[in-house]
């Protein structure tokens, strides 16, 4: 077997990594790797990798013998050979989704779409700058919550909305596009329902907004950060040719990627580059839930730090802070939840602005899979 991936550089990158799997067993194959410059023909690493020292469905880092640099090597060519029998050899990850603008990537001499799972590595000032920050702001929004709980003894509702809006922009900006499970799929979905706001074909967009350049792979990236910050300032520069969605969302159940293709709508009309676009997509989504959440704590007259609480744990706060409709289905139940507490407990009757605002946010939220 011989997979082979020619890809464009990423200047100043140190190492490169991939991700194998073991498939939970012990492995006693082995296999080749080789990276070389597609110009220079530059050996930059080449070593035996035996499969019992791996780790299953984790990256492996290859260091290269110097930075890669354009005046070099504009492309370098990835290598893996492997002869090991059957049952005994790693598998490596690779996604039908372009990665990577002007990759070519081959099985056995085969051309194939997709990319391999490889991600550039590197580390720079502007990076550790970046990290920093991220850490700032961690600790002070953090301290801000315990000073509130101390000094100022806030409402539940306030005091979990301060928290959901701390930890949701804390995902927001530390989870790179395309690393949420099935994001580029809901980010698709969310530029068609945004045509449809625009009076545009759903089917019809330009490339520069399908840009996944050091995004997809489900795996958060050093080169990811780096393109955030060398890019995000950026004027909108449409490319001359269209794009094409991979995805139909003629096919899915639409309203529940309305806050998505709102931010989205929104950022296209303001003439705002890719990445804007894409984190204001996913701002709205946060809004949408911390408004959700903050209805739902309000409304319950029991176990308000229960629902605060599960609100703003981690698995739900990293869906609200992505394209992806879990944070709208989420984000709904509690609120029908809480409706739901408040009618069991109250001793006057529901009345029927109530049960219709009920009823409305179940019509919404039905219809979106089959188990509701």
């Amino acid at each position: 077997l011989v997979i082979e991936e020619i890809l464009p550089i990423n200047e100043e990158s140190e190492s490169i990594a991939l991700k194998l799997a073991t498939y939970a067993r012990k492995n006693n194959g082995s296999f080749h790797i080789s990276i070389r410059g597609a110009q220079s023909n530059k050996v930059y690493n080449e070593e035996n990798i035996r499969a019992s020292s791996l780790q299953d469905n984790a990256f492996k880092t290859f260091r290269l013998c110097e930075k890669l640099d354009s005046d070099v090597d504009r492309q370098i060519v990835v290598t893996l050979t492997s002869e090991s029998p059957q049952g005994q050899g790693a598998g490596i990850y690779y996604s039908s989704i372009k990665a990577y603008e002007g990759s070519v990537f081959k099985i056995n001499d085969e051309t194939m779409d997709g990319d391999l799972s490889l991600r550039f590595l590197n580390e720079n000032e502007s990076l550790s700058l970046f990290y920093h920050m991220i850490i700032i702001w961690v600790i002070s929004t953090f301290s801000l919550i315990i000073l509130m709980l101390l000094l100022v003894k806030p409402k539940y509702e306030t005091l979990f909305t301060m928290m959901a809006i701390c930890f949701g922009l804390t995902f927001w900006l530390i989870i790179t596009p395309m690393s949420v499970p099935d994001e580029t799929i809901h980010y698709e979905y969310s530029l068609q329902l945004s045509n449809y706001m625009m009076g545009i074909d759903h089917m019809d967009i330009n490339a520069e907004y399908q840009n996944y350049d050091a995004m997809a792979g489900h795996m958060n990236i050093s080169a990811a950060y780096e393109r955030f910050i060398r890019k995000i300032n950026r004027p909108l520069k449409l490319r001359p040719e269209q794009g094409e969605m991979l995805f139909d969302i003629d096919d899915s159940y639409k309203i529940c990627f309305v806050p998505q293709a709102l931010g989205i709508t929104l950022a296209r009309l303001l003439k705002w580059n890719m990445l804007r676009t894409f984190y204001l997509g996913r701002l709205f989504n946060l809004i949408f839930y911390i408004v959700c959440v903050h209805i739902a704590i309000r409304k319950t007259p029991v176990h308000k730090v229960l629902f605060g609480i599960l609100a703003t744990l981690p698995i739900f706060m990293q869906q609200a802070a992505s394209f992806s409709y879990d944070c709208y289905i989420n984000g709904l139940t509690f609120v029908i939840i809480a409706c739901l507490m408040k009618w069991m407990y109250q001793e006057e009757q529901s009345d029927k602005k109530e049960f219709i605002f009920v009823f409305i946010v179940n019509m919404l939220r039905a219809p979106i899979k089959v188990v509701y």
